[in-house]
C-alpha cells in the first residue's frame, strides 16, 4: 500500500484535504464569479506586467508611483460621478468642457482678482455645482434626453471658456491663442 500522495495529483491527499491544484481552481472559480474581483485581478495583472517588463526598475519604485497615481486620481475624480450616471442610464457629455471652464475660473480668480488658491477652487466648485444643477433642471423639466442637453452644455461651456480666456488674458498679459489666431504663426510656404 502506498500511503504517499503527490501534491499535484487529483483528488484528496492523505491528510484528507483537497490537492493544491483543486484549491487553486476553486479559488479562481470563486474569484471570477464576482465581477468586482475581476477588476482587481486585471489591475494586479497590469501592475505585474509593467513591473516585470520595465527594464529600469522605475515603475514599482515609490517615486515613479507618484506620476501614474496623480493621473489616476484626476481621472478617478471625474470618472466616479460619470459612472453613477451611466448606472442610472444617463450620461454627461459636458464633463470635459466643465473641467476646462473650471480651470479658467480658477485662473481668473487667482491671476486677475488675486484670490487665494483655496478660495478660487471653492469658486470653481460652486460654479460647477450651479452649471450641473442647471443642466439637471433642464433635463428634468423639459424631458429632453441627457445626450441633447449635455451636448449643448458642452458647446456653451467650451465657447464661454474660450471667449472669456481670449478677451480677459489677452488684453492684460499679451497672451494670444495661436490655435484661434494662426496668422501670427510662421508657416512654411508651399512654393
Amino acid at each position: 500500500m502506498d500511503s504517499y500522495a503527490p501534491a499535484d495529483r487529483e483528488g484528496p491527499t492523505s491528510a484528507g484535504r483537497p490537492a493544491m491544484k483543486d484549491r487553486v481552481q476553486v479559488l479562481a472559480t470563486a474569484a471570477l464569479a464576482h465581477r468586482e474581483l475581476t477588476v482587481v485581478l486585471g489591475v494586479a495583472a497590469a501592475f505585474a506586467y509593467f513591473a516585470v517588463t520595465d527594464g529600469s526598475l522605475g515603475f514599482p519604485h515609490i517615486a515613479a508611483a507618484g506620476t501614474y497615481l496623480e493621473v489616476a486620481a484626476e481621472i478617478g475624480i471625474i470618472a466616479a460621478p460619470v459612472t453613477l450616471l451611466m448606472i442610472a442610464g444617463e450620461f454627461d457629455l459636458s464633463v470635459g468642457s466643465m473641467v476646462g471652464a473650471a480651470q479658467i475660473v480658477i485662473a481668473y480668480a487667482v491671476i486677475q482678482r488675486h484670490w487665494s488658491l483655496l478660495a478660487a477652487i471653492a469658486l470653481a466648485a460652486g460654479f460647477a455645482a450651479v452649471v450641473g444643477a442647471t443642466i439637471a433642471n433642464l433635463i428634468v423639466r423639459t424631458g429632453l434626453p441627457s445626450f441633447i442637453v449635455t451636448l449643448a452644455a458642452l458647446f456653451v461651456l467650451l465657447g464661454a471658456a474660450q471667449g472669456f480666456s481670449l478677451t480677459t488674458f489677452e488684453s492684460n498679459h499679451g497672451f494670444r491663442n495661436y490655435a484661434v489666431y494662426p496668422t501670427r504663426v510662421a508657416t512654411p510656404s508651399l512654393c
